[in-house]
């Protein structure tokens, strides 16, 4: 089963997508400000991280650039927002989705995401296996 935090201060849009990620078979932790999202991520690691991007306080720009900062998350994460472009997608963001979104573009999006999600976790446990198999290797000579 797929983890996805969905971070989103429009109580409308953050049950939509909860209702349509949970149909999907995914389990699903929702919550409603940047804060909090930074609580829910000290906890068990998420597949996927879904975030507004406009929210109070702390908006889902800065909620990423903390988690790029801590570098702990090798996760994929999606923007959401009714600003339209790309212009806000930044080196740790994977999927951009347009508010107000449909239902195929929103799982249209998770798809992409999870793709991306599961190439960069081969990529990193072959490195982890590759730096391992280096170590060893200085240990024997």
């Amino acid at each position: 089963m797929v983890n996805i935090l969905v971070v989103d201060d429009e109580f409308d849009d953050l049950k939509k997508i909860k209702s349509v990620l949970e149909r999907d078979g995914h389990n699903i932790t929702a919550v409603t400000s940047g804060s909090r999202a930074l609580e829910a991520l000290a906890g068990p690691e998420f597949d996927v991280v879904i975030v507004d991007i406009l929210m109070p306080s702390l908006c889902g720009y800065e909620l990423l650039k903390i988690l790029e900062q801590r570098k702990k998350y090798k996760t994929s994460v999606v923007f959401l927002s009714i600003m339209p472009g790309k212009e806000f997608m930044n080196s740790y963001s994977d999927v951009f989705i347009k508010k107000p979104f449909s239902t195929e573009a929103l799982l249209s999006g998770i798809r992409e995401a999870l793709g991306k999600s599961k190439k960069a976790k081969v990529k990193s446990s072959a490195k982890r296996r590759e730096s391992k198999s280096k170590a060893s290797s200085k240990k024997r000579k």
